[in-house]
């Protein structure tokens, strides 16, 4: 049950909010938003339960398991953006798309669900 929790607090609206105005407003994207909606819930919820699961077995804090995530999420997104060109950007413009999913992702992780989860104990 907890696993569900964890879940539905990282797929939560004020989780992934600040994702889809970002990606709204983007104009050199090479995807649907429809398909950007769907998917963005999913990948948070399961990172944050993958981050629990991973915390228990290690015996992270709560606050530095929020920190590896944010740190995990921030290269999986940067890589898999990449990756599959999800963007047409240039060199300069890639590396201002890394700062802002590393500030993107500290504001997620341990701003909006590191307090969820501390009101929802």
């Amino acid at each position: 049950m907890k696993y569900l929790k964890e879940f539905i607090i990282g797929s939560s609206f004020p989780a992934f909010i600040v994702f889809f105005i970002l990606v709204d407003y983007e104009k050199r994207k090479n995807y649907e938003y429809n398909f950007y909606t769907k998917i963005t819930p999913l990948i948070l919820g399961i990172f944050n339960v993958v981050s629990l699961w991973i915390a228990e077995k290690l015996n992270i804090s709560m606050k530095n398991r929020f920190i590896y995530m944010t740190i995990i999420g921030s290269l999986y997104t940067i890589t898999n953006s990449r990756y599959r060109n999800y963007y047409n950007y240039s060199n300069k413009q890639w590396c201002l798309y890394g700062l802002m999913i590393v500030c993107l992702y500290s504001f997620t992780f341990m701003g909006v669900i590191y307090n969820l989860e501390r009101l929802m104990k």
